[in-house]
């Protein structure tokens, strides 16, 4: 609950109601060869949860339990068989749904996408070299809340500054 008291705001957290949750998931792997016998060495991952949720005491259509009701993840993985070579990309997207916290609070989220890429070269067995890059589509993520008194609507949002963070490691063990 939010309230102003003597021109402050003041948020308190208080369980009331019932909530229902229900999630359908499915996830698969497979060696793309399975299915492309020519294809070079790529495994495929694949999962994808879809959930639907509810809470009793705040009204429909925002009466979520948590603002994600879907989300996926891709992950491709390819071995090269000439070269001490892997590369890997990891695509991950994630939907975003306004919730009420309370009766006079709702939180807004938007939906996210992210790309990480990673590639290792192994030089030998004691020497790899690991290059990655993390949000390689440099997107930003916004999130934020509504707060609501009688006839005042505040809005809030807060975006992220969208960045991309290469690293470069060289591993050697003595």
């Amino acid at each position: 609950d939010v309230r102003k008291i003597e021109n402050e705001w003041w948020r308190q957290f208080i369980n009331a109601g019932q909530a229902l949750s229900k999630t359908l998931s499915m996830d698969t792997q497979f060696p793309l060869k399975r299915f492309v016998a020519e294809s070079p060495e790529i495994n495929v991952s694949f999962a994808v949860n879809k959930s639907w949720s509810s809470v009793s005491s705040f009204p429909k259509p925002d009466n979520l339990l948590t603002p994600t009701t879907l989300s996926a993840n891709l992950n491709i993985d390819f071995r090269s068989k000439d070269y001490p070579l892997n590369l890997s990309a990891n695509l991950r997207y994630r939907d975003g749904n306004p919730m009420l916290v309370s009766l006079s609070q709702r939180e807004l989220s938007r939906a996210q996408t992210n790309l990480d890429l990673l590639g290792i070269w192994k030089f030998n067995q004691k020497t790899t070299l690991r290059v990655s890059m993390d949000n390689a589509l440099k997107r930003a993520y916004s999130s934020g809340n509504q707060f609501y008194a009688q006839e005042v609507t505040t809005t809030q949002i807060d975006t992220q500054v969208p960045y991309r963070l290469l690293r470069v490691n060289l591993e050697h063990s003595f």
